[in-house]
């Protein structure tokens, strides 16, 4: 990347409004750093725009969503992801789970996206693990076929004769993968 007059100005400017508002504090360098890292954040999604990417942000009802129709991913609530023009003009017709984001949007997203923490993802893996273990210690077909019933509403497995006991727990999992569980939603 080439350090425009711009970038130069953009840098000295956080650096100064950081040290304005920090100064007095003990850890006036983990501002610095911090300001730093959010304006190389910024100047991405900024770079990414104009090399034929858009900033998209998701607004379905899960708090994380793998999108698997596109391959964008996996997103938190609200989360913004530059975002192939071809692949986020799909996206986008899909109005109530994808919006395009405008720079306001974009940076309150940011600042959200940092004040997520790991535990979270962390917490919910563990939560969904667990489900998985679960369906695998699950002995009779019917206890799995009651599981798809109890927690996915709607969704049905095929129920013949012919199908063994581990493909019915492959489909519960692949079910738990794509949808969550309603504990987890």
């Amino acid at each position: 990347m080439q350090v425009t007059e711009t970038i130069r100005q953009s840098i000295h400017d956080k650096v100064v409004e950081t040290l304005n508002m920090h100064a007095k504090d003990e850890d006036v360098d983990r501002h610095l750093t911090l300001a730093f890292v959010g304006f190389l954040k910024e100047l991405d999604m900024l770079t990414s725009m104009k090399n034929g990417f858009v900033l998209v942000q998701y607004k379905g009802h899960r708090q994380y969503y793998e999108d698997v129709l596109y391959g964008s991913g996996v997103w938190r609530k609200n989360q913004v992801k530059s975002v192939p023009f071809d692949v986020a003009e799909k996206m986008m017709r899909h109005a109530d789970v994808y919006i395009e984001a405008d720079d306001d949007l974009a940076e309150e997203a940011i600042e959200m996206d940092r004040q997520e923490s790991d535990k979270e993802l962390s917490d919910e893996s563990e939560e969904l693990q667990s489900v998985r273990d679960s369906i695998q210690n699950m002995t009779r077909k019917k206890a799995v076929i009651d599981f798809v019933d109890e927690n996915f509403p709607g969704m049905k497995l095929d129920v013949t004769e012919k199908n063994t006991l581990a493909e019915y727990k492959k489909a519960a999992i692949l079910l738990v993968d794509l949808y969550r569980t309603p504990e987890t939603i």
